[in-house]
C-alpha cells in the first residue's frame, strides 16, 4: 500500500538525487483517489517545487515501480488554516452561536 509505505517512497526519492522534491515532501499528506496519488500541500512553495514535471515523473516511476501500479501523481494545495478559521471570523455565524448559547441575551431576526 502506497500510503502505508510513504516513507519508503520518500527515501527512494532521496536516493534518486531528487533532494529538492524530497525535502519539500515533509508534512505532505498522500491520498489515493482512483488512479491518482494526491499529494496534499499546505505550503505553496513546497507544492511548486515538487510539482515540477521531472519531480512528478520521478515520484510516479518510484511509486509505480515499488507497487506495480499505474498511478498519476497530482499536487493539491489545501489551505487548512483558512478553512478552520473561516467560520470563526464570520460575525453572523458567531452571533447565531451566541444566540443558541445565551437565548435570553440575544435575538436575531
Amino acid at each position: 500500500d502506497v500510503i502505508a509505505h510513504w516513507n519508503d517512497v520518500k527515501a527512494a526519492l532521496q536516493e534518486s538525487g531528487r533532494l529538492i522534491a524530497f525535502v519539500n515532501l515533509f508534512g505532505v499528506e498522500p491520498e489515493i483517489s482512483g488512479s491518482e496519488l494526491l499529494l496534499k500541500f499546505t505550503q505553496r512553495e513546497a507544492m511548486s517545487a515538487v510539482s515540477e514535471p521531472d519531480n512528478l515523473l520521478a515520484i510516479e516511476n518510484i511509486v509505480n515501480g515499488m507497487f506495480g501500479r499505474n498511478l498519476k501523481v497530482c499536487c493539491v494545495f489545501t489551505d487548512n488554516i483558512r478553512e478552520e478559521t473561516a467560520d470563526n471570523n464570520d460575525i453572523f455565524n458567531n452571533l447565531a452561536k451566541m444566540q443558541n448559547n445565551y437565548p435570553e441575551n440575544f435575538k436575531i431576526d
